[in-house]
């Protein structure tokens, strides 16, 4: 009877004992542990995860990690993206146009209409630059006939060339005559001369300053505008229909 009641009360020494050792620190284990000859990483080389600091606030398994499962913007949740910041809208600013006032038409140059007579039949030759340019083949096979004379006069080569302006120029119908040895000063726009010893003829197309601008055909076998004349050139005749 004794001995049954030593044993039981052997039994509950031990399980008090037991709960005691359950609640003791951890350095009291960890001694117990080196004791042993156990240390931390001391098998292996590594630290086990298994003994980590219960105090450590940022383990992600601590029952004392900071972490509020209510909170969705808790910086601290190991299992939410780091929010960032949205962008703040800014308002792009309103740019109101400056009217400008418009500028007024300006008006188109006119074309000037020639203001004498002689400006008005040059215009008439030029025309025919277009037909026949620098260059046109014109020889002693090309002639025309021309009645301003109140004859019949059929010219070849350079002739023909001159004739055939005067008549685009005044017209078909428009006399003509003839006046030897002319004064330059008497000599217009339009006026046929006749050069060199009766062999050459030309159409006055300027008459500025100490030169005649003469338009000619058959010179080299070829049409030619534009070339000066001395004034003091001496001219046989001229066919005028002035």
């Amino acid at each position: 009877m004794k001995f049954a009641m030593k044993k039981k009360r052997l039994v509950c020494l031990m399980l008090i004992l037991a709960i005691i050792a359950s609640f003791a620190p951890t350095d009291m284990a960890e001694t117990a542990s080196k004791a042993a000859g156990q240390e931390i990483g001391e098998t292996d080389g590594y630290a086990h995860a298994d003994l980590y600091d219960g105090w450590d606030p940022y383990y992600p398994y601590d029952p004392w990690y900071p972490y509020d499962p209510y909170d969705p913007y808790d910086p601290y949740d190991p299992y939410e993206p780091w929010e960032t910041e949205e962008p703040i809208a800014t308002e792009e600013p309103v740019i109101t146009p400056v009217e400008t006032t418009a500028p007024e038409p300006t008006e188109a140059p006119s074309t000037t209409k020639p203001k004498t007579k002689e400006q008005k039949i040059l215009k008439k030759i030029l025309k025919q630059k277009k037909m026949y340019p620098d260059g046109t083949p014109w020889d002693n096979s090309v002639c025309y006939h021309w009645t301003a004379l109140g004859y019949n006069l059929t010219g070849c080569g350079c002739v023909a060339f001159a004739c055939r302006l005067s008549d685009a120029a005044f017209g078909k119908n428009k006399k003509a005559k003839e006046i030897r040895s002319p004064a330059a000063k008497k000599i217009r726009i339009g006026d046929i001369i006749r050069l060199y010893d009766d062999t050459h003829s030309a159409i006055v197309i300027g008459r500025k300053g100490k030169y005649f601008t003469i338009a000619e055909g058959n010179i080299n076998s070829s049409v030619y505008w534009g070339r000066k004349i001395s004034k003091k050139e001496h001219i046989d005749y001229v066919w005028t229909r002035w």
